[in-house]
């Protein structure tokens, strides 16, 4: 576990494109699939069937943040990389990964619904769960400890703060907002699970 290096953590997301392309599947799907959400509740829907899109959508989107987590714990460690056998991982932590990704997507939600801010802190605090839960195969409770000291005893919010800022601010450009906000998410934050959250055993 560290601190963040902002420098290496916007630089090296973008250079694992190139050298893990097949991340670019879940990347592309989750992204596309928040795009055709995000489009159709701009047809006429009532609020709550928006509010019902929108916690879908999120939901996609933390599930396409474990998936593309596991691809590349593969390659950092140096194995092939492959979409079925993480899949099939990601598969048998489906219950802990959809309970933490519901409760995250409630909770984040509620923040942004009430008041912006509180759901930008509160996205910049609880996104860093689900590669956790991804990768440990634990529960949404036991990664409220490593949550605690990844973002505050290794000072880490700042940064996370800044990322969960970018995503809120790309969401907001028209058309194409929520297809880079998903995009963005999905990467960026397994990279800094894997990069800066690992705890040695």
């Amino acid at each position: 576990m560290a601190k963040i290096n902002l420098e290496e953590s916007f630089r090296v997301p973008f250079e694992l494109l190139g050298k893990v392309p097949v991340i670019l599947v879940p990347l592309g799907i989750i992204s596309v699939l928040s795009l055709i959400l995000s489009l159709a509740t701009q047809r006429t829907f009532s609020r709550w069937e928006i509010l019902v899109m929108s916690l879908v959508s999120f939901v996609v989107i933390l599930f396409g943040m474990a998936w593309v987590t596991l691809l590349l714990e593969q390659y950092f460690k140096g194995e092939r990389v492959n979409l079925g056998e993480t899949w099939v991982e990601l598969s048998k932590n489906l219950g802990n990964v959809a309970i933490a990704a519901i409760l995250i997507t409630v909770i984040v939600s509620l923040g942004l619904f009430l008041y912006i801010v509180p759901g930008i802190i509160l996205a910049a605090l609880f996104f860093i769960i689900i590669p956790q839960v991804a990768v440990e195969k634990t529960t949404f409770d036991k990664s409220l400890a490593f949550m605690s000291r990844f973002v505050f005893a290794e000072k880490n919010f700042l940064p996370l703060l800044l990322y969960a800022l970018i995503a809120f601010l790309l969401a907001l450009i028209p058309i194409v907002g929520s297809f880079l906000n998903a995009f963005f998410l999905t990467l960026f934050f397994p990279y800094l699970y894997l990069q800066y959250g690992r705890e040695e055993s």
